[in-house]
């Protein structure tokens, strides 16, 4: 049996969660006349959705060192946060569905914020712990 990290394994999610969502809710279909052109939507609308999740990865490729701390707690909160915000667009499917996603990447940057500062304080304690 494989045996993945959960690194890797939240990687995974991170990036599915999205599609799938794309796909439940119909983000692909649109009104395309065609298959190819509701495929390349559906590709445009997840490359848009896991930005975030790609910025995180990005991180995690030139810093190995942020993987098992910052990177997976980053990736579970912005899939979350994502979540959250599709819930809120099929909840509120009229005009103002589309409307709230506006705030999704803004509150990415401070979910990002947040877990960065968070992680870098447990790091610190941790440190200290260590010098006593």
């Amino acid at each position: 049996m494989i045996k993945l990290s959960r690194f890797t394994l939240v990687t995974f999610v991170a990036l599915l969660a999205p599609g799938v969502l794309l796909v439940a809710s119909g983000g692909g279909s649109g009104f395309t006349t065609s298959v190819w052109e509701s495929i390349s939507l559906l590709l445009f609308n997840w490359a848009l959705l896991v930005s975030p999740q790609m910025f995180v990865l990005a991180l995690a490729l030139f810093f190995p060192t942020l993987r098992r701390g910052f990177c997976v707690v980053a990736l579970v909160s912005l899939t979350v946060l994502l979540v959250f915000f599709e819930c809120l667009i099929f909840w509120f499917s009229d005009a103002n569905g589309p409307m709230l996603f506006g705030f999704y990447f803004p509150l990415s940057l401070v979910v990002l914020f947040v877990v960065a500062i968070t992680s870098h304080r447990l790091a610190e304690m941790r440190h200290t712990k260590q010098k006593l």
